[in-house]
């Protein structure tokens, strides 16, 4: 909204933050200039910095394994009410200001959830459902796999009316052969290009890497999924040493650890022997490249298969 010149009103934004002050018991002096310098941010267009500060303090409260923190807690499942009619109260003024360029209204996004243990998602997301149905704002949560396979309360249709699946973007097709390792297989261009770009609309990728080669590699590698993806670039600035863009080596670097990673999970699950050292099972490179035909069986004959990598 401040993006669009519509900031909150400041008498909207004072009950939300004099609520959550009450609830960790926040000091009054702090509360006047978490206010003031919310209505600073507001007027500067800039990010609420001092709201943000006070619900991480809240976050961290509620986290907390002292009286307090209990206390907190409680006092939330006293009011969830209360805490819904505060958002409503926040996300209708919102809809009414952004009407004429937004007439669809919000649309809130809760991502990441899977960091959470699926028993409290479950018990946030399903068990309240109610609750969460009636903000009055559209809303997209991304649940947790372990939930969508094996659900707790119920399947998420049964709460929110349907669920979709969104699919990784596939960089090869299914009729595509797997040749010697995967930077000789055959993939989709078009598919490498909008992963790529994707990537780039995050980084400067000539600023950061030696090559754009090396990007395509580290996009083969992803599998499409731009978490992992996101993942193989932080690696691979983890190995330059001091060094303004990621080298060759050190996106190869990151590879192998990252396959090491998946390599020695999967091994695990299946109750074969752990992979303490995957890259000495093999030539480092051998198992940087691996096929599935080429990926070590395990004991009683059956082939592991690696996801992505």
């Amino acid at each position: 909204m401040l993006d669009l010149g519509k900031p909150l009103p400041q008498d909207k934004l004072r009950r939300v933050i004099e609520w959550f002050a009450e609830v960790i018991e926040e000091d009054k002096t702090n509360i006047k200039s978490v206010i003031g310098l919310e209505a600073g941010a507001q007027l500067g267009g800039k990010l609420p910095l001092g709201l943000g500060k006070l619900f991480a303090k809240f976050m961290a409260g509620i986290k907390a394994a002292s009286s307090h923190a209990i206390t907190t807690r409680q006092k939330l499942r006293e009011f969830p009410n209360y805490l819904i009619d505060l958002t409503n109260d926040l996300l209708n003024t919102a809809n009414e200001m952004l009407k004429g360029q937004k007439p669809r209204g919000l649309l809130l996004l809760f991502d990441n959830l899977d960091r959470y243990e699926p028993e409290r998602i479950d018990r946030v997301l399903f068990k309240n459902c109610d609750l969460i149905r009636s903000l009055k704002s559209h809303a997209v949560f991304t649940i947790p796999i372990a939930l969508e396979y094996e659900p707790l309360t119920g399947a998420p249709q049964d709460s929110y009316g349907f669920s979709v699946v969104l699919p990784i973007l596939a960089l090869r097709r299914q009729t595509d052969p797997w040749a010697h390792n995967v930077v000789e297989s055959p993939s989709d261009p078009a598919a490498i290009a909008a992963v790529r770009e994707a990537l780039a609309l995050r980084i400067d990728l000539n600023a950061l890497f030696q090559g754009l080669d090396d990007v395509d590699l580290l996009v083969k590698m992803s599998g499409g999924c731009i978490r992992d993806l996101m993942h193989l670039v932080t690696q691979s600035f983890k190995q330059v040493d001091g060094l303004s863009r990621a080298t060759h080596q050190a996106v190869i670097e990151a590879i192998q650890e990252m396959r090491a990673t998946y390599s020695t999970a999967v091994f695990a699950f299946q109750d074969a022997q752990p992979v303490s050292k995957p890259v000495e099972a093999a030539s480092r490179q051998d198992l940087i490249h691996a096929t599935p035909s080429s990926i070590p069986s395990r004991p009683g004959g059956s082939r592991t298969p690696l996801r992505f990598l």
